[in-house]
C-alpha cells in the first residue's frame, strides 16, 4: 500500500495530532488559524518523512510440551 506525504498540526502540551494535512500550506494555515484561537500556545507543523512496513510476521513456539496437562 503506497502511502502519500502529509503534514500534521501538533500541540506539544496537548494530544496527538488526528488530522493529515494534504500539503504543507494546508497545515500551516491550520497552525495559524489555531495559534490566533489560542494566543500562548505552540502549534508545530510535522512532515511525514518516511514510513516503515515489516514484510514478514515471525512465529516462535516456545514449548511442545504443556505443564498442565498430565
Amino acid at each position: 500500500m503506497k502511502m502519500n506525504k502529509f503534514w500534521v498540526v501538533w500541540n506539544p502540551n496537548a494530544g496527538a495530532p488526528t488530522f493529515r494535512h494534504p500539503t504543507r500550506e494546508q497545515a500551516l494555515a491550520e497552525a495559524e488559524r489555531l495559534a490566533a484561537r489560542n494566543p500562548n500556545a505552540a502549534f508545530v507543523v510535522l512532515e511525514a518523512l518516511t514510513v516503515s512496513r515489516a514484510k514478514t510476521v515471525v512465529t516462535e513456539t516456545l514449548s511442545e510440551a504443556l505443564p498442565f496437562r498430565s
